[in-house]
């Protein structure tokens, strides 16, 4: 048996669920390596985007520089003293606004060789290194523009690298030559393409980096090694060497506009392949928890079937004794009990027969016990209204006898309405005439007891027939009364209690509004009755009667019946009643 359920614990659970998982692994890394290169080619083209804003924005100010009439007049004049040079700079401040405005500009200067020349301010006389730079003699050999990186030092001996542009200004009738430089600020592209999930980093089109996480890279070309430098569309895709480590990234170049010269833009993941191997260890812990979970489940299953087969045996034993009472002791849980033989069986159904004929006596005698409670009371129901009804007669006709009317009629009226909740106890439906005929039986009672303070008026639409519309009993008398306590409350004469009925023309809604001219509730009092109404939460000032009652509705009539409340304090209160038509 053990031998059985080892073999069919790897048929049946490690084989499945060990294949199962290495197609589940397979999938997740794939499907994660997908979105992870999604995610790169992204980033990757809102950089390229950024970068083409910046680069653009800056080409848009080397044209409005290289074109400016006072610029180039300035330019082709030649100097006899440097004082004059300076002088002719401080007339002409336009470089420094370029600095100020821009965000994306990090300085701007020009370069000239024209006599008297300086360096002042944001010009630079062109020095024999000057003319050695590569930048120079290539801006100086073209009139397109040119893209380069350019270092820079500062005070504390910090090297920096600028993405630059150079540019030819065009002089007329002199011998000078001037070129102009744009740096692009390092800082601000790198507040414009930053992003928490990926590395990013920018090479001129020598393969030289002039942006990226390590500082110390910058200027040199060993990242891009792999790339052919004569292909300025080249694009890419997959793992590239980067710190020692190999990462997944995404590089494409971006070609500048009006120029020869372009930028790799390097896209590299921080968190592919971590997430990547989270990812297989988590499921592997998982994996291994399958599969040794259910071989600890089964092995307590073996040790516990063992124990029950023999505790079935010494059950056979006692049996075939006849120790009929040891037969309820077995514990089994599985299909044991065949083993048993006849005997067991037997004895089993002998008493399952007499459990259920003792239990069938007890039964049926509860239900005579039941049903003579039920003779008594359905007997009770019907002779208190009975005797209820006589005595109110009998008290009527004595204050007739007296002389008494009031007192007779709002007897009459007592019954009345007595008769129509007892007779309407327990029913589902009645019709709209007779809950109004009940309605007005009410009022009258309120009237007699509070004299000229409660006076009501009922209308009812023309054509519509009340004695044919459907309506939960007892479902109106709540809503007049509340109107009545509460409502009328600090009235001392003149209350008036209107109840009209009207069918919605666009709709089979039957609409009851019960008004009152009382004293009405301000803003926030009628928030929270609408609120209570909703939730049930009704204060004792209101009462839980108009819950119910929208409750009752909403259930019986569904969407779009129920009760809405609207008053103004000092003028009145209205409750309306949205019902279904039902038609009788």
């Amino acid at each position: 048996m053990k031998t059985q359920m080892i073999i069919m614990y790897f048929v049946a659970v490690f084989i499945p669920i060990l294949c199962i998982s290495v197609i589940m692994i397979a999938y997740n890394v794939s499907r994660l390596q997908e979105y992870h290169s999604g995610l790169l080619s992204a980033n990757n083209n809102r950089v390229r985007s950024v970068m083409y804003e910046i680069t653009s924005q800056i080409q848009s100010i080397s044209d409005e520089i290289v074109f400016d009439g006072e610029l180039i007049e300035m330019l082709s004049k030649e100097y006899p003293v440097d004082k004059a040079f300076c002088e002719a700079v401080d007339g002409y401040g336009a470089l420094e606004s370029y600095k100020r405005n821009y965000a994306g500009v990090a300085d701007v200067f020009v370069y000239t060789n024209q006599k008297g020349a300086v360096d002042y301010r944001n010009f630079r006389a062109v020095t024999d290194e000057t003319e050695a730079e590569s930048w120079y003699r290539i801006a100086g050999s073209q009139y397109s523009v040119h893209w380069d990186i350019i270092e820079n030092g500062d005070s504390y001996g910090n090297s920096y690298w600028n993405l630059t542009l150079v540019r030819k200004i065009t002089l007329y009738d002199t011998d000078a030559e001037a070129v102009l430089m744009i740096k692009v600020s390092d800082n601000y592209l790198g507040s414009r393409i930053e992003d928490n999930d990926c590395s990013i980093v920018l090479a001129i089109d020598d393969g030289r980096i002039f942006y990226g996480p390590d500082r110390s890279e910058y200027g040199s070309r060993g990242m891009l090694d792999f790339v052919n430098p004569d292909d300025n569309y080249f694009t890419y895709q997959g793992e590239i060497a980067y710190n020692g480590t190999m990462i997944k990234s995404c590089v494409s170049t971006l070609n500048m506009t009006h120029s020869d010269s372009w930028v790799y833009v390097v896209t590299m993941s921080n968190s592919a392949y971590a997430s990547i191997q989270q990812l297989t260890v988590t499921t592997v812990i998982i994996i291994m928890f399958a599969l040794v979970l259910p071989a600890v489940i089964m092995s307590v299953f073996i040790k516990i079937f063992s124990k029950q087969v023999n505790a079935m045996r010494d059950e056979m034993y006692r049996v075939s004794q006849g120790d009929y009472d040891m037969l309820e002791q077995f514990e089994g849980c599985y299909e044991l009990n065949a083993a048993y033989g006849d005997l067991k069986i037997m004895v089993k159904k002998i008493k399952e027969k007499d459990e259920r004929m003792y239990a069938g006596v007890i039964t049926r005698q509860r239900l005579l016990n039941e049903q003579q409670i039920m003779r008594f009371q359905m007997l009770a129901s019907q002779i208190n209204p009975h005797f209820l009804y006589n005595t109110l007669e009998m008290i009527r006709m004595k204050a007739i006898v007296a002389g008494d009317g009031e007192t007779a009629k709002a007897i009459k009226l007592l019954g009345r309405s007595m008769r129509y909740v007892l007779d309407n106890t327990g029913i589902q439906y009645t019709t709209l005439a007779k809950e109004l005929s009940h309605i007005e039986t009410y009022l009258e009672i309120q009237r007699l007891r509070f004299g000229d303070r409660v006076n009501y008026v009922l209308e009812c639409q023309d054509g519509l027939e009340p004695e044919h519309i459907e309506i939960l009993p007892l479902l109106l008398q709540p809503i007049v009364e509340n109107a009545i306590l509460h409502g009328l409350e600090e009235v001392e004469s003149g209350g008036v209690i209107k109840l009209s009925v009207t069918k919605d023309a666009k709709s089979c809604f039957v609409i009851i509004a019960i008004s009152d001219n009382g004293c009405g509730m301000d803003a926030k009092t009628l928030r929270n009755m609408r609120r209570n109404l909703e939730k049930g939460t009704m204060n004792n000032r209101y009462g839980i009667g108009l819950y119910n009652i929208n409750q009752r509705i909403r259930l019986c009539y569904g969407t779009g019946c129920g009760l809405t409340v609207e008053s103004t304090e000092a003028e009145g209160t209205t409750v309306t009643a949205r019902i279904r038509y039902v038609n009788v």
